[in-house]
């Protein structure tokens, strides 16, 4: 086509057309060489993904990770390690020191174990570690902020199945249905999500056991948390979704696979005989199963032996008779690497490796590579649910405040809110232990970030050996009044470590002291122990 035609809009749409028809024929052409159709469509994820399939895929996702224990494991331990087995306390660096010790001890001794409105064992930290959990295998869900009849602050979490449309208008050709009333009659909706006209969240349609206890909760009530894939989505989609074709697989396999074994299992003896049957004779099989062994009280020649299952099977031979046991190769091992195989791609798509529920065949750089992976994905579900936890404290707090159970400051405290994280996942404890005390000699670390590794607090830690140096300074003084003894050597055999691994050598006696090391009065000889 020349440069000229493709100036006129005829001659742009002709291009346009071509082209299109190209891919098309190239897409025919590749269906010919055995590929299989694939269905595509660029329309919004709303679209895409209908309420419909959006249910289909949240029931199927149900399904498999409470049938598939490898699946269920994964999500179990990475959500773990992200909310560790403290749940976050809250930890206040603002400089009044009298709030911070008055806020974090309301909260985390006695809002945060029931903030849940459903009570124990539902405390905060069980909770986030259940948000964790659902996005992984629901996509989403809800937390609504509510008070009790003692106007406590109190949290109600909604699972995402609750989360949805009941009476709306038909959807329109935008995924949008209207709601029809209410608060927000007239807005747009689409699964449960309510949107102003510029596309805003603005509410949440909580669904009760029926349509009159549906309500619609607004977003300065309510917060939805889920990790998105795609810059329109107005629901969270499962982590799990790419892959449950694949755990559906290992599931029937699993299935089919332990019919089999435990079939092989049931034939216990393989006898080869010319006539391929049970010889006659006076031993017979059947009878009453109560006495594994007795005699047939119809014909008292013959006796009766019991036998479970099919542990004697007969095979016909015309190279003559021989009995041996049954051999079963399943599972074969090309099975157990295509169910490994199906594991591990299922496992990458909610960020984790197969290899932290299995770690026999990790070794040296792969170790390491694995960790780090490992620790960029837990960090990605804390950065999730750190904005949960920031909202659910920084509202008690506010709540706590006004009825009066915490002070008043002029802090800015909601700036000052951080959190005690867990530990951080490590395969070489030793090896990242020195590594960290060795960058804090050398300055290129800070305390708050090696305690921060190991779940701790830094000032936590100040003030902890500060009142153990005083207890031993006590301990020392009293080695001293008691003994006669140096200060300097009191404090050795109070601190000093033991290297040798027996009784540490005796040190030599300070001045004015005995031959034994106590008090001159104190050396002289005792009868009672001569005797």
């Amino acid at each position: 086509m020349s440069q000229e035609r493709l100036k006129t809009p005829a001659g742009y749409h002709l291009l346009v057309s071509r082209r299109a028809h190209n891919l098309d024929l190239l897409y025919r052409t590749e269906i010919r060489r055995g590929h299989r159709p694939r269905a595509f469509s660029l329309v919004d994820t709303r679209v895409a993904i209908s309420e419909y399939d959006w249910s289909s895929l949240l029931n199927l996702s149900r399904q498999v990770v409470s049938r598939v224990g490898t699946l269920a494991g994964a999500i179990c331990q990475k959500n773990l390690y992200a909310i560790g087995g403290t749940g976050w306390p809250l930890h206040y660096i603002g400089p009044d020191e009298y709030f911070r010790d008055s806020v974090e001890d309301w909260v985390n001794n006695l809002w945060a174990p029931m903030a849940n409105i459903r009570g124990e064992p539902y405390d905060l930290g069980v909770s986030l570690f259940l948000d964790g959990c659902a996005i992984d295998h629901d996509g989403d869900n809800v937390m609504i902020l509510r008070r009790d009849s003692q106007d406590m602050p109190r949290l109600q979490f909604v699972a995402a199945h609750r989360i949805g449309n009941r009476q709306t208008a038909a959807a329109t050709a935008d995924g949008y249905s209207v709601v029809l009333k209410g608060p927000f009659a007239g807005a747009k909706m689409c699964n449960g999500v309510i949107f102003n006209r510029d596309g805003e969240v603005i509410a949440y349609r909580v669904l009760g056991v029926t349509e009159a206890e549906d309500m619609d909760v607004p977003v300065e009530q309510a917060q939805m948390v889920y990790e998105p894939a795609w810059h329109d989505q107005g629901r969270g989609i499962p982590r799990v979704a790419p892959t449950l074709l694949d755990f559906i697989d290992v599931e029937d396999i699993n299935y089919f696979l332990r019919r089999q074994v435990k079939q092989d299992a049931a034939l216990g003896i393989a006898v080869h005989n010319e006539s391929g049957e049970p010889p006659t004779g006076t031993s017979v099989v059947g009878g009453d199963e109560t006495t594994p062994r007795a005699v047939n009280n119809a014909n008292p020649d013959v006796e009766v032996e019991y036998l479970e299952g099919n542990e004697l099977m007969y095979f016909r031979s015309n190279t003559g008779g021989k009995i041996h046991p049954i051999e079963s190769a399943r599972p074969h091992p090309n099975t157990e690497a295509f169910v490994t195989r199906l594991e591990s791609v299922g496992l990458y798509a909610i960020g984790w490796h197969r290899g932290l529920l299995d770690p026999a065949g990790l070794r040296g750089a792969n170790t390491r590579l694995v960790q780090d992976t490992a620790r960029h994905s837990i960090k990605w579900r804390q950065r999730t649910l750190r904005k949960r936890k920031l909202r659910a404290t920084a509202w008690a707090i506010a709540a706590g405040i006004q009825r009066g159970s915490i002070p008043e400051t002029s802090d800015p405290w909601w700036r000052y809110l951080t959190w005690q994280m867990p530990e951080q996942l490590t395969v070489d404890t030793g090896n990242d232990a020195s590594a960290d005390l060795e960058a804090l000699r050398y300055g290129s670390t800070t305390l708050a970030a090696v305690a921060g590794k190991a779940g701790g607090r830094a000032d936590d830690i100040i003030r902890q050996r500060g009142r153990e140096a005083r207890q031993v300074l006590a301990e020392a003084r009293r080695l001293v009044d008691e003994w006669g003894i140096s200060f300097d050597l009191a404090l050795s055999l109070i601190r000093q470590p033991n290297n040798g691994g027996g009784a540490p050598a005796p040190a030599a006696p300070a001045a004015g002291a005995g031959a034994s090391g106590k008090p001159p009065e104190d050396d002289a000889e005792d009868p009672e122990e001569e005797d």
